[in-house]
């Protein structure tokens, strides 16, 4: 009984120090020319080249090595209208909680569905990747579609705030992303997409 109350009182004290430690972060600003390069799951890489900035957000360029593959809205707050899974509230702070729904397609390819997306501050940590080792935000997350048969999925991402942006990126459930191991169509679950460099330009 002694040894249970000494490790209760360890992992309070670890809980303590992490949330004292746990900075209450403000959205940051990006800059004209700001990138960040990361290894996808498919092991190609893809880049994010901020082109311009307003008042109503960033307008990002994607690309996979020297092909560009689209330009987006990336909102102030770092949303966008794709459906991305990486969408975060500000003032982000250890604990905090919200939730978004969005119509999109459905698993079979021609029917829409109801998406139901929530995101928890998990824990502050520290989090290594190709790029480097940050101290980061891990945001654990759930998407749910009204399909019968692919229900639920989690994923987690890490916010680092000195890249000013994700460093790491990884889905689970291996019946809702698909299974890496299917040769025809590999799924997402158990895999990440990781920071492998980044350059941003001061205001």
């Amino acid at each position: 009984m002694r040894w249970l109350i000494v490790g209760a009182l360890v992992v309070l004290c670890v809980v303590y120090t992490q949330a004292a430690d746990a900075p209450t972060l403000q959205a940051p600003t990006w800059m004209i020319g700001d990138t960040w390069t990361y290894q996808t799951p498919t092991g190609s890489q893809i880049v994010y080249t901020v082109l311009g900035a307003s008042e109503n957000g960033y307008t990002v360029r994607s690309q996979i090595g020297s092909t560009p593959t689209s330009v987006f809205l990336i909102h102030p707050n770092l949303s966008t209208d794709e459906g991305y899974f990486i969408q975060l509230r500000w003032p982000l702070a250890l604990g905090q909680s919200w939730s978004a729904d969005e119509v999109g397609q459905a698993n079979n390819g021609t029917n829409n569905a109801n998406w139901h997306t929530t995101w928890v501050v998990k824990a502050w940590e520290s989090v290594a990747v190709p790029a480097g080792t940050f101290d980061a935000y891990r945001i654990d997350g759930q998407q749910c579609a009204e399909v019968a048969t692919h229900q639920c999925g989690d994923f987690s991402f890490w916010y680092a705030p000195s890249a000013k942006s994700f460093v790491k990126e990884a889905w689970a459930a291996v019946p809702y992303w698909g299974d890496p191991q299917n040769t025809k169509s590999p799924g997402l679950a158990g895999r990440a997409e990781e920071l492998v460099s980044y350059t941003l330009h001061s205001p």
